[in-house]
C-alpha cells in the first residue's frame, strides 16, 4: 500500500516544533504541557507557565498532528 510514512518522534516534541514553526514566540511550559486522552481521543495540549491553554493538537491514529481551532469543552481542565 502506498501512502505517506507515519510521523516519527514524540508527539509532544512535534507539537512544540509546530508551535514555534507557526511563528509563536511564547514558550509553552514543558511540565504543564503534554498528551491528554479525552472522550476516547488523544490530544497534545500546550500550556503556558501559568497554566493557560496555548494550543491543542489532535493526534490521529496514523500519528499526524492537527492543530485545533476549537477543542472539545472540558479539555481545558484536563491535565
Amino acid at each position: 500500500m502506498s501512502g505517506q510514512p507515519r510521523p516519527k518522534g514524540d508527539p509532544v516534541t512535534r507539537a512544540f516544533a509546530a508551535w514555534f514553526r507557526a511563528g509563536n514566540r511564547d514558550a509553552p511550559d514543558t511540565a504543564a504541557s503534554g498528551l491528554v486522552e479525552f472522550d476516547r481521543r488523544r490530544y497534545v495540549v500546550l500550556r503556558s507557565a501559568d497554566g493557560a491553554l496555548l494550543a491543542v493538537y489532535r493526534l490521529h491514529l496514523d500519528g499526524v498532528l492537527q492543530r485545533m481551532r476549537r477543542w472539545p469543552p472540558g479539555l481545558e481542565e484536563r491535565r
